[in-house]
């Protein structure tokens, strides 16, 4: 074979070799596209993203808030859509209905539980706890929430620290039977103001025993089935089912499976956007572990 001949078919090598090196990138690259498109489908059905406005929830969110156009906002959440949650999940509830807006929360109390909100004496300090019988079950829970404690700022910019000593000095309380009720859930759950008597329909006494001090005739409310309890961690200045009464599951938007801190502004962050995309790539990575972990 002559040189002429050889260098014709090493060059249709080459030109074969490339078109293969061509096509297959060109099969990856329609695969990842595909793939980012089928993705992007699945998560803006399944799951969205909101900006949180106020301080209710501080401070787990918006600790130092940022404001735009006269509100205050500096986190964002991820939601997966659906009533579905748990006890301690943050969850958005629609209240369009009652005050045109959505609200987000914490879910402390479902249907059938016994809940009440009652001061203790805890190491020589008075402080509220929030007490729960879950449904089927006969323990009570005292919930000890390391959520609401922490520092953060209010709409003043003053920092402060919350936690269970401002919850009780910044509420008003109910003396009952020999003990003290936050006043907010006594009026709304054991006090009908309407009326002005004590409710005893789904009202429940008992006696309990917290660290070595006994609390006679502790009244519990019990939720009606398919009813949920929630309150913000800033207790102090919440508006929650304390004072609008428990509301039905089926109002739950979704629940926050993310939380994206400075994604709102630059001002407050020159990286917000990258703490968003973090989110985002957090919960495709918490699908990616779920549908795995269900298939083994």
């Amino acid at each position: 074979m002559n040189a002429q001949k050889y260098n014709y078919f090493l060059d249709e090598k080459q030109e074969r070799s490339s078109r293969r090196i061509f096509v297959i990138f060109l099969i990856i690259l329609i695969c990842v596209f595909a793939a980012v498109f089928s993705v992007d489908v699945y998560f803006q059905k399944n799951y969205d993203y909101i900006t949180i406005n106020g301080l209710s929830m501080q401070p787990t969110l918006n600790p130092e808030p940022v404001y735009i156009n006269g509100k205050s906002v500096q986190d964002g959440v991820y939601i997966k859509k659906g009533t579905d949650a748990d006890y301690s999940d943050i969850i958005i509830v629609d209240k369009r209905d009652d005050i045109g807006k959505t609200v987000i929360k914490r879910l402390l109390g479902k249907g059938g539980d016994k809940i009440s909100i009652l001061r203790l004496n805890i190491d020589g300090e008075s402080q509220y706890r929030f007490l729960r019988i879950k449904s089927g079950t006969s323990s009570v829970e005292v919930l000890n929430e390391t959520y609401i404690s922490g520092k953060c700022n209010n709409s003043y910019g003053e920092s402060r620290v919350l936690g269970y000593s401002s919850w009780t000095s910044g509420v008003s309380a109910t003396y009952d039977l020999g003990n003290y009720y936050e006043g907010q859930f006594y009026s709304t759950y054991l006090w009908n103001s309407k009326t002005n008597h004590v409710v005893t329909d789904n009202v429940y006494k008992y006696n309990i025993v917290y660290q070595g001090t006994e609390y006679n005739n502790v009244k519990f409310y019990q939720l009606g089935q398919d009813k949920i309890f929630y309150m913000g961690d800033n207790r102090a200045e919440s508006s929650d089912a304390r004072a609008t009464g428990s509301e039905d599951q089926s109002k739950i938007i979704g629940k926050v499976v993310a939380v994206t801190h400075n994604s709102t502004s630059s001002k407050n962050s020159f990286f917000y956007l990258f703490n968003r995309a973090i989110g985002y790539f957090e919960v495709l990575w918490q699908e990616i572990v779920r549908i795995f972990a269900w298939k083994g």
